[in-house]
């Protein structure tokens, strides 16, 4: 894992401001930094590249990495890079160091673009073609590893960072008012519908996405796309048998590694299931991290605490105290890291668990980020899968089992009336419309134009792709790369897999959920690996918090800071509207989300503003 900048511009760089750009890299990896530049005709190229030594920890695989004709800066990790590295010396191909990057580069010089189809892993790529002056940039399918970008008057940016982005950059720039008015309104899952971002000018790198910049002109190509395309001839039993060896495989692939590794580990299957996977099947022990909240609505403590008697495994826990003043302060802190409002209370509290884990100097820690939208995990899905399968014989079965399990854990008043969703497959509102009172906030009119991209005609596989590749994975990959890195951690997401999301593809929509418990297909297939009461446990807390578990807003202090009417963030949300229900002495879960979107937006706008970042 690592941090890379470069740029291509007519300007030479002072060593100042490669000094500068280095630093800001820093955290993405203290292990060697370095920096190269290239001229040709007219420009300069400069590559800039911070290195997290994880796998062969030696000097000769720091990075600008040459071969031939070719230099490349990568973060990530090619995870099959050993199975293209025997596939690259049959075909003649001798290599020096023992890692992913020299895999490479050195595919890259046999297939060009198509040598991103073959990795599995995370990854934003940058390699410079000497002899035709051409510029790829490649990202991962699922956008694990962050890529931005400035083109403007025939001159290009890009970095792993937006801060590092704006300090090369050295022009001026502005935050992009439209994308912080959606972020407050509409939340986070409004953020990743296009390549725009919170500054105006800098885009993204998509997920799946292959740049390549040649003679000032900008031309993009997908590498990679999925989408439901069901087998209805394999047996349930097989579907069993294939999801439990994708998932062992893709745990397996994650655990290749020179330095140690942990786990997040909630009370929810997903990070249960990782981790007895690692335990059970390939005899892995490493420690657990946790979040302990004392409000009830997100207290995990009695499953984290069977998953550790199961597995016998060491678990440390944060318990979280909201009337510690240090945690506004962290905030503030951490807010300028991201450069960005930090998206979710759920991102900080990871940022504390992450921050824990260096502590111990772990290195590398697996979450289990994916499986909600892979294998059906959110209380939404239980709707529109009883959409998809109503006229099935066995609906009523699973009509009562959501009644009975689901309906009363559901916060979302939408989501609470399952006629929504039953009797109009189209219906959206509880995505974006959680608390109809929110919106009376804003200083200008919010019209909820939600929009779904088109996968199948099938409504549950169609809102579980677009979770995948523009509501929900993207913000969580996004904000748990930030997190650890923030604190030079690699984080790896086992259930982001090639080979699992494309078996998932083929499974007919009517299997995912048996008598109507969610994620039912990890459930069975993988249940030796997890306590039974874990396993099957319908009710789903999440990694979350209420903010008044973070936050003491009687500290006059605090609440003197956040109702400061000269802060920008008042341009878009009614000071008063907002200083009424600050004080309140209970929140909503839907309030005390945008209390926080509301103070975090504010603390990205004071960073933005300052001149020395």
């Amino acid at each position: 894992m690592c941090g890379i900048a470069g740029c291509l511009s007519k300007d030479l760089i002072s060593r100042e401001l490669i000094n500068k750009t280095l630093l800001s890299m820093s955290n993405r990896g203290p292990d060697n930094q370095s920096s190269l530049n290239l001229q040709f005709n007219n420009k300069k190229l400069y590559f800039f590249h911070s290195r997290l030594s994880i796998i062969d920890l030696k000097t000769r695989s720091n990075q600008p990495f040459k071969f031939q004709n070719f230099t490349l800066i990568f973060n990530g990790e090619i995870y099959n890079f050993r199975e293209i590295k025997a596939q690259l010396i049959s075909l003649g191909y001798k290599f020096k160091t023992e890692s992913d990057t020299e895999v490479v580069i050195k595919a890259f010089s046999k297939w060009k673009t198509d040598s991103f189809n073959k990795f599995v892993g995370m990854w934003s790529i940058a390699i410079w073609d000497n002899k035709l002056k051409k510029l790829y940039l490649s990202r991962d399918r699922f956008g694990e590893k962050p890529f931005y970008y400035i083109m403007k008057n025939d001159e290009f940016y890009f970095a792993s960072e937006l801060r590092t982005l704006k300090i090369l950059y050295k022009k001026q720039l502005e935050f992009n008012k439209s994308k912080i008015n959606n972020f407050i309104f509409k939340g986070y899952k409004s953020l990743y519908k296009d390549n725009e971002t919170f500054i105006e000018h800098v885009k993204q790198v998509k997920p799946s996405e292959c740049l390549v910049l040649f003679k000032g002109k900008l031309t993009s190509e997908k590498y990679w796309k999925v989408s439901y395309s069901p087998n209805h001839k394999i047996s349930y039993e097989d579907i069993l048998n294939n999801v439990k060896y994708l998932v062992e495989k893709s745990v397996q692939r994650t655990l290749i590694s020179d330095v140690p590794l942990s786990i997040m580990l909630s009370g929810g299957i997903d990070s249960s299931t990782i981790l007895g996977i690692a335990r059970k099947k390939f005899n892995k022990d490493f420690k657990s991290f946790s979040i302990i909240d004392n409000d009830a609505r997100y207290d995990e403590i009695e499953n984290i605490n069977l998953t550790k008697k199961f597995l016998n495994n060491k678990n440390i826990k944060l318990k979280l105290n909201g009337k510690s003043k240090l945690n506004f302060a962290k905030l503030k802190k951490l807010s300028k890291y991201h450069f960005k409002p930090v998206l979710t209370i759920s991102s900080f509290l990871s940022s504390l668990l992450t921050k824990k884990i260096s502590n111990t100097n772990i290195k590398v820690n697996l979450s289990g980020i994916g499986a909600d939208e892979i294998f059906t995990g959110y209380y939404d899905h239980t709707l529109f899968y009883l959409n998809v399968i109503k006229k099935e014989k066995f609906f009523n079965k699973n009509y009562l089992y959501w009644k009975k399990n689901y309906k009363k854990n559901i916060r979302n008043p939408y989501l609470n009336n399952e006629k929504f969703i039953l009797q109009n497959k189209n219906f959206r509102k509880h995505i974006f419309e959680t608390n109809l009172d929110i919106n009376d906030f804003s200083k200008t009119k919010i019209v909820s134009n939600f929009e779904e991209k088109y996968f199948t005609k099938d409504v549950l596989r169609n809102r579980m792709l677009n979770e995948c590749f523009y509501e929900t994975i993207p913000v969580l990959t996004d904000q748990d790369d930030l997190n650890h890195m923030y604190n030079s951690i690699e984080n790896r997401c086992p259930f982001l897999d090639k080979d699992l999301v494309e078996f998932v593809s083929t499974i007919p929509t009517k299997h995912l959920m048996g008598s109507g418990l969610t994620k039912n297909l990890l459930r069975e297939s993988c249940k030796e690996y997890v306590d039974k009461k874990v396993m099957f446990d319908s009710k789903k807390k999440g990694f979350n918090a209420t903010i008044q578990s973070i936050f003491d807003f009687t500290d006059k202090n605090l609440n003197n800071y956040i109702l400061n009417k000269k802060s920008e963030v008042y341009e878009f949300v009614d000071f008063f509207k907002f200083k009424k229900l600050l004080n309140k002495k209970k929140y909503l879960n839907s309030e005390s989300k945008f209390i926080f979107s509301v103070i975090s937006t504010m603390l990205f706008i004071e960073n933005f503003n300052e001149k020395n970042l």
